[in-house]
């Protein structure tokens, strides 16, 4: 006969309303439900409790594995914020560039208006460039 231990487990009011839905619904009882539970979790998670089988070498191996992938998050995390520095100063570029193109637009307009003029007193026979003449001054 398989040696059996006995331990006692106290549940939050939520899980356990739970747990005894799913045995009303199974029809199991809720100590098997939960002897399943464990067993599903500890085959999940049979590859990091290998340390035990080689006197704790298994435990390093998956503390390694787990500090790569730690360095890893971290590295990729890192070249998100290089690219996200990349893309605001790229933005900050183009923001810039459509205010110069934006005064660029203005200063054209007030050109071609300028030219305008200038063709229309060209036509009446004036020019913009001379001054005006002065109404003489009877004293």
């Amino acid at each position: 006969m398989v040696e059996s231990r006995q331990t006692t487990i106290r549940f939050g009011d939520i899980l356990y309303r739970r747990l005894e839905e799913a045995s009303e619904r199974t029809g199991l009882p809720i100590n098997s439900i939960v002897i399943v539970a464990c067993m599903e979790w500890l085959k999940t998670h049979e590859s990091d409790m290998d340390y035990r089988k080689d006197g704790g070498k298994g435990e390093i191996a998956v503390m390694k594995k787990r500090l790569v992938e730690q360095a890893m998050k971290m590295r990729i995390q890192d070249e998100a914020e290089v690219e996200h520095d990349k893309i605001r100063d790229e933005k900050k570029r183009l923001h810039a560039e459509l205010e110069e193109l934006g005064r660029l637009r203005a200063e054209k307009k007030r050109l071609i208006g300028e030219l305008e003029l200038q063709k229309r007193l060209a036509a009446q026979g004036k020019h913009r460039t001379e001054e005006p003449e002065e109404p003489e001054i009877e004293e």
